[in-house]
């Protein structure tokens, strides 16, 4: 036989060399042994320990570091040598690479990255898994080993969803939403009706109109008057003397003055400032008596609050009775306006 070849311990065949091989191929046969002997095990220029593997401790050569594969648990335990005694370092049966809590139980790491920015928790079932931080992680108090203050979780950390300037946090029953502010605001405000379950923007409404001139009023009969001049209009709801709002509650004032004309001979003439709804007299105004045998000016005013439900109109109209027809006093004396009340736009019961 001739002298065998290999480069590791798996190379050497074990029945070489044969009784009948030269003696004097005996030191290439070692120098083949060392060679493969020094390859299998690259670098070890000490002691180098081996997985003992029984269903007892080793006895002999027992050295800080010498580990033990324990076989007569289930599952088996590897234990490490600390120079005193054994120490355990369980495995587990089922999962490759289980960080173990104790002889059978460890953690499940999770099989992807999870969701981007979401911490590693644990389930609670010895299971580490991706996910969102639990409320309850969040203290309303001092900061402790396992929570987080809540003064940590500023505006920079809540979201609610294409978030503007102006925009509403509130609680639906369920989970806190967004409430958008309006597209083009108008002066809403934020309101509840009777029904709702949520707030909402209502549309705001108010104007502010007086008499550029004045109204010819015929004696015995109602006429509209005429408030041209608008100061200010927020909605666009008032045009030609006639005021048509959004749904809601409004409180509405009015003020008329005429000059009583000459030489009256009764003191049962009066003057009426009423308020109208949809062409049809709802509130009449304070009663004035015009003046006897004076041309002195008397004013009526009516106040009211009302509800429109967003298609009705509202109106100032005059009533005298002097015998003759008489012209309403013009500029800012005579006035008409309306402006909204904060009490949402539920309809009356």
């Amino acid at each position: 036989m001739g002298i065998e070849t290999g480069n590791y311990i798996n190379d050497l065949d074990a029945d070489w060399p044969l009784a009948t091989d030269n003696v004097s191929d005996g030191d290439n046969h070692l120098r083949l042994i060392k060679k493969v002997i020094k390859a299998s095990f690259p670098g070890v220029d000490r002691v180098s320990e081996y997985i003992y593997v029984n269903t007892s401790a080793p006895t002999v050569s027992v050295g800080k570091g010498r580990l033990w594969l324990d076989t007569s648990t289930t599952p088996n335990l590897l234990k490490i040598y600390d120079g005193s005694a054994f120490k355990k370092l369980p495995i587990s049966a089922t999962v490759d690479y289980k960080l173990m809590g104790n002889d059978t139980v460890g953690w499940v790491l999770p099989t992807a990255d999870g969701t981007a920015n979401y911490p590693l928790t644990t389930t609670g079932s010895n299971v580490l898994a991706f996910a969102q931080l639990a409320s309850a992680a969040i203290a309303d108090d001092a900061v402790t080993t396992d929570k987080i203050i809540n003064n940590a979780v500023d505006g920079t950390k809540i979201a609610m969803g294409s978030d503007a300037a102006g925009d509403v946090l509130y609680h639906n029953g369920t989970d806190y939403v967004r409430l958008g502010k309006p597209s083009t605001p108008k002066g809403e405000i934020l309101s509840f009706n009777t029904s709702a379950v949520a707030p909402s923007w209502v549309l705001g409404s108010g104007f502010y109109a007086s008499a550029s001139s004045g109204t010819s009023c015929d004696s015995g009969s109602e006429t509209k008057i005429a408030f041209a001049t608008e100061a200010y209009d927020i909605n666009g709801d008032y045009a030609d003397s006639k005021w048509t709002p959004a749904k809601g509650y409004y409180i509405i004032h009015a003020l008329v003055c005429v000059a009583t004309p000459a030489a009256l001979s009764s003191y049962s003439k009066s003057l009426l400032c009423n308020l109208y709804k949809n062409g049809a007299k709802v509130y009449e105004g304070d009663q004035e008596m015009m003046r006897y045998n004076s041309t002195g000016t008397v004013s009526s005013a009516v106040t009211a609050t009302v509800y429109s439900s967003g298609s009705d109109y509202w109106e100032i109209y005059l009533y005298q009775n002097s015998g003759s027809t008489i012209t309403s006093e013009a500029g800012n004396i005579a006035r008409f306006t309306g402006a909204r009340l904060p009490i949402g736009d539920s309809t009356p019961a």
